[in-house]
């Protein structure tokens, strides 16, 4: 790695190579390939989008990540259904945030049962709160001083709607299955 490379901001963070790796078994994503990765591909180049995000990277081979940036012999569609499979087969995603991209699919917004049921989708961007219905509350306070030591308040149900990256992802999806919920 250059200091350039880290001065561009270049350099892809341990925590985030760690979890592309972990995600492909660290291995290439290509199924057929399953040869060590030991290289790091932006789906979306970084030149274009300036960040690092585990969404937007995979794991290759040497000879797979050449064929994909250098000789385009394996298209940016290709390789995004690639990492979607990942996804599906790790679990990134439960039933129930599955069925809601489903229905997202065909719907403008559908009513979701809270922040912790829907947090992946939430913490990718795939999905935001429009609209908060319900909310509770927690108060924690010292049995001894009955000073509060905690409070948070939790969205118990909300209006779900598609962020661009949603949308995407779900024309992804759309693209290599017929039916959305056939992966269910």
């Amino acid at each position: 790695m250059s200091s350039e490379e880290i001065d561009n901001g270049r350099y892809i963070p341990v925590e985030i190579r760690r979890a592309v790796l972990m995600e492909a078994g660290h291995a290439c994503a290509i199924p057929t390939c399953q040869f060590p990765a030991t290289e790091f591909a932006h789906i979306e180049p970084y030149a274009k989008i300036k960040r690092h995000d585990v969404a937007n990277i995979v794991a290759l081979c040497p000879n797979h990540h050449h064929l994909f940036d250098q000789k385009k012999a394996i298209d940016r569609k290709a390789i995004k259904l690639y990492k979607l499979k990942l996804q599906f087969l790790n679990r990134r995603y439960t039933k129930y945030e599955l069925r809601i991209l489903a229905l997202l699919a065909d719907k403008a917004a559908v009513v979701a049962s809270g922040e912790i049921e829907t947090m992946a989708l939430i913490k990718d961007g795939l999905i935001v709160n429009a609209k908060t219905f319900e909310t509770q509350s927690i108060i924690i306070t010292n049995n001894s001083s009955g000073e509060k030591v905690f409070e948070d308040v939790f969205v118990q149900s909300f209006a779900a709607r598609l962020t661009e990256k949603g949308r995407e992802f779900i024309d992804t999806w759309k693209s290599s299955t017929k039916n959305l919920l056939d992966t269910l």
